[in-house]
């Protein structure tokens, strides 16, 4: 698990980190502005508002990844897999994995 803090990437395992998850964590930087403490309460507080921030910054990582895969079926794998995991337990069971696909390619405008 990583996350962010205003400008800074917390990587707790040490990992060397993909730039498609950079995409993904420099949407949360810009999405917390200059108030992180602010946006996190809200983010652990308030499911609805953490499932729409998750959609921006998943888009931005789907649609980073297109510009590098050019494989339909790799998209499709790559796309289904963001969306099993927006659908899962971590972000609370909100949404089907289907709705979060949708969602994702709608965002990600690829």
């Amino acid at each position: 698990t990583i996350f962010t803090y205003g400008d800074t990437i917390y990587v707790p395992g040490g990992q060397e980190v993909p730039d498609y998850l950079i995409a993904h964590e420099s949407v949360h930087s810009k999405q917390q502005g200059d108030n992180p403490d602010a946006w996190w309460k809200r983010y652990i507080d308030e499911p609805h508002f953490r499932l729409q921030q998750e959609i921006e910054a998943y888009a931005r990582q789907y649609w980073f990844l297109c510009q590098r895969v050019k494989d339909r079926n790799a998209r499709f794998r790559i796309l289904n897999d963001i969306g099993n995991i927006i659908a899962s337990r971590v972000y609370g069971n909100m949404i089907t994995s289907q709705a979060a696909r949708e969602m994702i390619r709608k965002e990600a405008n690829v």
